[in-house]
């Protein structure tokens, strides 16, 4: 009997060596291994940004003489400004967090025989960017999966100047087209403003003999008079639009407290290069604000080293995987906060081993590398 518990606990550790093991890529790769990486989270901010176009009227020079106006547009302008800020987080594969896993076949020692402990199965499933989906089991559907983007890109074109003269000059009569000078045309032009304010006026009066009966009609009648007014105006006063666009910036943040410039912003240019120092810089401050992401209560059953922690090729683990943490982003114009919110940073999270076992079957999460299913 004692000869016999003897063998059994000889044989027992063998057991246990033929198991699956993954190591940090750090040298050069098994034929056999199977390689994946663990997720970093990038941010995507979406700036929404207000464009005022102020434009000069050709005929600038005569709105007071003949429209008594003093103050007016004298030169093109672009002036910007951030309206709001939205953050939406996507998905890489992390270079740095590269592993790879071998399921390990040992020779049976003395008092086994020649009989070899059974190769266990391996089968990893990953998307296409790398990341680990599932060891020996079914991925879960991420439908929500992000995807790397755009880089920097503004998509706004300002408008030129014969633009915004051509939509003037829409309204000109044939009389003020063959005007000899710009002196005649602004009188011409000035005479056509006085013209539409006289019809208008009638028309709220009742007093045109021809106009639309119907409610319908008598506003579309008004509002093209008004319209033909602004035109002949802006040839004077100039024009002021307003454009609301929208401006993409990609940021990676890497792991633990910090701040960096992701953008510049520039009142005539709006959203530019970080390199750029012709704008002031956008921050975005980052702080792991301590809390964990439970996860299925099998998946904490080893603890795993201490964050920052070096693991080295000869403690090689079952799984390498990530305990996410919830980190607080803030997103900084100067002293003003333009967004903020908590948010699950993959790399943030603490970089945990779980135990080789019989018979492991994982499926992670592909957006923050955690264990949803054992």
């Amino acid at each position: 009997m004692k000869k016999l518990l003897i063998s059994i606990l000889l044989a027992f550790p063998m057991l246990m060596a033929a198991q699956i093991y993954t190591y940090p890529l750090v040298d050069s790769l098994p034929n056999d291994a199977h390689v994946y990486q663990l997720p970093k989270t990038g941010l995507t901010l979406c700036f929404n940004v207000r464009c005022i176009h102020e434009s000069p009227g050709e005929l600038a020079r005569y709105a007071e003489r003949f429209l008594g106006y003093g103050r007016v547009i004298t030169e093109h302008s672009f002036t910007h400004e951030i309206v709001s800020v939205e953050v939406e987080p996507y998905t890489i594969a992390d270079p740095e967090r590269t592993f790879y896993m071998l399921a390990e076949k040992l020779a049976a020692k003395k008092g086994m025989g020649k009989k070899e402990i059974p190769t266990p199965e391996l089968n990893t499933i990953c998307n296409k960017d790398g990341i680990l989906l599932a060891v020996n089991a079914v991925p879960a559907t991420i439908e929500s999966e992000k995807k790397a983007g755009l880089q920097l890109s503004q998509t706004f074109v300002k408008p030129s100047k014969q633009n915004e003269i051509g939509a003037s000059q829409s309204y000109l009569t044939q009389e003020m087209k063959l005007a000899n000078s710009s002196l005649k045309m602004a009188e011409l032009a000035a005479r056509q403003i006085f013209s539409i304010r006289e019809t208008r006026l009638a028309l709220l009066h009742g007093e045109l003999e021809n106009y639309p009966l119907d409610g319908e009609g008598f506003k579309l009648f008004l509002q093209e008079l008004n319209d033909m007014e602004k035109q002949y105006l802006e040839l004077f006063v100039g024009s002021h639009k307003e454009i609301v666009y929208q401006c993409k910036v990609q940021f990676v943040p890497e792991k633990g407290n910090h701040h960096d410039i992701v953008c510049r912003f520039s009142s005539q240019d709006g959203i530019i290069d970080k390199d750029d120092l012709s704008g002031r810089p956008i921050y975005c401050f980052i702080e792991n604000s301590q809390r964990n992401i439970i996860q299925t209560p099998d998946s904490l059953s080893f603890q795993g080293k201490k964050k920052n922690e070096t693991f080295k090729k000869e403690e090689p683990a079952g799984l390498y995987y990530y305990q996410p943490e919830m980190a607080n982003i803030s997103i900084k114009d100067g002293s003003q906060t333009l967004w903020r919110q908590d948010m699950v940073l993959a790399q943030m999270g603490q970089l945990l081993r779980l135990k080789t076992y019989d018979g492991l079957s994982i499926v992670l999460n592909p957006e923050t590398g955690a264990i949803i299913n054992r």
